[in-house]
């Protein structure tokens, strides 16, 4: 599975003219959740192994309605182990190191100061380096074919301007540039370890380029991100195509979540975040059936993950 879908993505991104002129101009939505296993997707009923919500403690039934409405793949695996590289490929359909992403820092840059340094393979909050200029974006193929693009949720292919989603294809964008470990706040306030040049980032909430709130509020990330989505939904129409990318937060952690789902799962925190964003998807999914959107066909939706902590569950997942 990981082979054909990079090879659809690859298709798209080398030629997405001739693919979007073969099938129409569909609509895309890609949620690409982080840090979640299928251990913590509750598809109960359904007979495929493995998805039990974490001993039946997390509760999923919009994920699993996705599942009963279309397909899963029970043998996706993401490109790569940690969050820059597997977001390079989805974003490009080519394997990270390719395009320069997920080489450690260790092999080409030994000698660097700060975190980056020893090997983590991804673009931390004091990087300047991001996904090369050269390495087409689907936003940036996309456009050509009068696409309406939009990202919200964790970028993570490079903080500096050039790098994010508004010089990458996507005319819309909302949500925190990298890890949310990688930054103070409430949920993490013991300092995210750096060396001198570098000093602590305050973790900023970013709207196109410019920063809205710092440090953010994780406890109401959710809702601003899904009513980015209401919005950007409620202003599209049936006949001009869309790509919306959803690489959302959680579950990485800290793992965090409003006050409404705070408590509410018994596996602690990290149920809690996973319910949380099933939710969310029950708020896009009513926009989309009450708005100009109905009858706007074909669309396609993918909910995989960008991949999975150690403590998050046994494989990745592709809806």
């Amino acid at each position: 599975m990981r082979s054909l879908l990079l090879k659809t993505l690859a298709a798209l991104c080398v030629c997405g003219i001739d693919l979007v002129s073969a099938v129409g101009r569909p609509n895309f939505v890609v949620f690409f959740v982080d840090d979640m296993g299928i251990n913590q997707v509750n598809l109960e009923n359904s007979g495929l192994y493995g998805y039990t919500g974490d001993n039946h403690t997390i509760a999923t039934p919009n994920i699993k309605k996705l599942s009963d409405e279309g397909m899963t793949f029970q043998t996706w695996y993401s490109s790569f182990h940690v969050c820059s590289p597997s977001r390079a490929s989805m974003m490009t359909g080519l394997y990270s190191v390719r395009v320069g992403v997920g080489i450690p820092n260790s092999i080409y840059a030994p000698n660097a100061p700060g975190p980056s340094a020893g090997g983590n393979c991804v673009f931390t909050a004091e990087s300047v380096g991001g996904l090369p200029t050269n390495a087409s974006t689907i936003a940036e193929k996309l456009k050509p074919l009068g696409y309406n693009t939009a990202a919200v949720g964790k970028w993570h292919l490079g903080n500096r301007d050039i790098y994010m989603p508004t010089s990458r294809g996507f005319d819309h964008y909302l949500g925190i540039p990298f890890s949310q470990d990688m930054g103070l706040s409430f949920w993490s306030t013991h300092g995210y370890k750096t060396e001198p040049p570098f000093f602590p980032t305050p973790l900023p909430l970013v709207h196109n380029l410019t920063i809205v709130e710092q440090p953010v509020g994780l406890h109401h990330l959710v809702k601003n991100y899904t009513s980015f989505i209401d919005q950007f939904l409620s202003t599209q129409t049936a006949s001009t195509p869309f790509y919306l990318y959803v690489p959302w937060n959680h579950v990485h952690g800290p793992n965090s979540c409003s006050a409404e789902f705070c408590g509410s799962s018994p596996r602690g925190p990290i149920g809690d975040a996973t319910q949380e964003v099933d939710a969310g998807k029950r708020r896009w999914h009513n926009v989309w059936t009450t708005t100009r959107l109905v009858g706007a066909e074909p669309k396609l939706l993918w909910h995989a993950s960008s991949h999975v902590h150690s403590g998050g569950g046994s494989s990745d997942l592709l809806l």
